[in-house]
């Protein structure tokens, strides 16, 4: 290197080389189309690292923008310090060059005249990245996966992934299931993890072992053979109770039963309905999840969280008194500073359901069907009145025995039934005895769905018998 320092510079020169007699040509096969490839998607990273390489060749002088109509891709492959390398995919044109012919020398006599020699070194280029980290898990029916890198402060979610499974893939072993995960999530993810670094935080010890165990199965064999080509991964073993991606093999929690009525409240908006005289085009549902008492309060979409507010403790708070627990959806009106801020100064702890999975609060979900069924059957006729009939489809439903409780919600807040035009069907006195445990709920429920299954099983009886029948009359 020393010898020949004015040929091996430390930096790129700042112009290109002088001309010479002899200009380097390619020659392509007669009859040859240029050739042109859509560019390979890249990372963020390796984005980031093109425009910098290109804007750095620019300002040499070394590049000039172009009109060919000759085009190329464009990758990167990573160096051993975890920087990137910028290569030129000439492949396509490569195919319709005509080659020279030329001795190769053997790679043994080159190592031969390297004998002697001590000291060796390469060129390389810096900018390590940040490597990434993947959580992956899979239950019966799905497989789940986190992105994340480490930011500065943490491991931080960089991306989530979720799949079912489909056909064949439901009846893999535990251990085939866990592998597809990762196989999934590489390939789903193949841009960013593609010649970096990463680890794979699994909770199936077994599969730390998957690339040494003495028999694999052809399936497992393509699914290593695929990684080991295209990436570098380690699998880290984590306990399932320490792993993100494990929330979606295991059942949810049940919620604690509220203690008293109204202690724990659900409140949702059903809109879109058409508008009245007075301006109201929707409806605020509140029930108790207790009693499963409901208030349907009529509003308007436009409303802001202060007017929200101000329903609330007209009709909940004057009525029942502050709820400990708030539960509600990601409604704007319910993130609010200001919403937040008053259910703070009320002692009121608010419970947000998950984004884009109204299950999370199925009581309020179901109650806004029965408002919407009830809505349909009373309102047909007066439909520019309906905020009018809304007292009276409340008391309707409040003095409609419950399915889950086997009593009325009006009995079971204010223990005694109200006076209606026709006689109470149960006693006016509160009876704790009367009221289903949750055993008994729960058989309940058993009985019903076995109910049901025998209805279908006889419906599709009856049609099975009306082909064959339509089938004999046919022939």
């Amino acid at each position: 290197l020393k010898e020949f320092q004015d040929i091996l510079p430390n930096d790129l020169p700042n112009e290109l080389p002088p001309y010479r007699t002899h200009q380097h040509e390619i020659v392509e096969e007669p009859g040859s189309k240029p050739t042109f490839r859509a560019p390979y998607r890249l990372s963020p990273t390796e984005l980031t690292g093109m425009k910098k390489q290109i804007e750095y060749l620019l300002a040499k002088g070394l590049i000039r923008p172009s009109t060919s109509p000759y085009g190329a891709q464009v990758l990167f492959t990573p160096k051993p310090d975890g920087s990137l390398r910028m290569c030129i995919d000439y492949r396509a044109l490569n195919k319709q060059t005509i080659k020279k012919k030329y001795p190769i020398p053997r790679i043994d006599d080159l190592l031969d005249q390297l004998r002697g020699a001590t000291i060796f070194s390469k060129l390389d280029l810096r900018k390590p990245e940040r490597d990434y980290v993947i959580e992956a898990d899979a239950s019966d029916q799905a497989v789940g996966a986190v992105l994340m890198q480490d930011q500065g402060n943490g491991l931080q979610p960089v991306a989530y992934l979720s799949k079912k499974l489909h056909g064949a893939e439901l009846n893999y072993p535990i251990q085939d299931k866990e592998a597809l995960a990762i196989v999934i999530t590489f390939k789903a993810w193949r841009c960013y993890l593609e010649g970096r670094r990463t680890a794979v935080y699994t909770d199936h010890c077994s599969l730390k072992y998957l690339k040494t165990q003495p028999n694999l199965s052809r399936r497992q064999f393509r699914w290593i053979d695929f990684l080991e080509t295209h990436f570098h991964y380690d699998i880290v073993y984590k306990p399932g109770h320490k792993n993100k991606a494990d929330a979606l093999s295991r059942p949810a929690h049940p919620l604690p039963v509220p203690e008293q009525p109204w202690q724990v409240v659900s409140l949702d908006f059903i809109t879109g309905l058409p508008p009245t005289t007075s301006g109201h085009d929707g409806i605020l549902v509140v029930i108790d999840k207790f009693s499963k008492m409901g208030h349907f309060i009529p509003t308007h979409t436009t409303a802001r969280t202060e007017e929200t507010a101000q329903l609330f403790v007209r009709y909940i708070i004057s009525q029942h008194g502050i709820p400990t627990t708030l539960i509600s959806d990601r409604d704007p009106k319910f993130t609010s500073k200001f919403w937040k801020e008053l259910m703070s100064l009320l002692g009121a702890k608010l419970a947000m359901s998950s984004a884009y999975h109204p299950q999370t609060d199925g009581q309020t979900e179901h109650l806004n069907q029965i408002v919407e069924q009830l809505f349909r059957a009373a309102c047909k006729d007066e439909i520019s009145k309906w905020d009018l009939h809304l007292p009276v489809l409340e008391f309707a439903y409040n003095n409609a025995t419950h399915a889950a409780t086997g009593q009325t919600p009006f009995f079971l807040c204010y223990r005694r039934h109200p006076l209606t035009p026709q006689k109470p069907t149960t006693s006016a006195t509160f009876q704790p005895s009367k009221l289903l445990s949750t055993q008994e709920m729960k058989s309940r429920r058993r009985r019903r769905r076995r109910r049901r299954r025998r209805r279908r099983r006889r419906r599709r009886r009856r049609r099975r018998r009306r082909r064959r029948r339509r089938r004999r009359r046919n022939n």
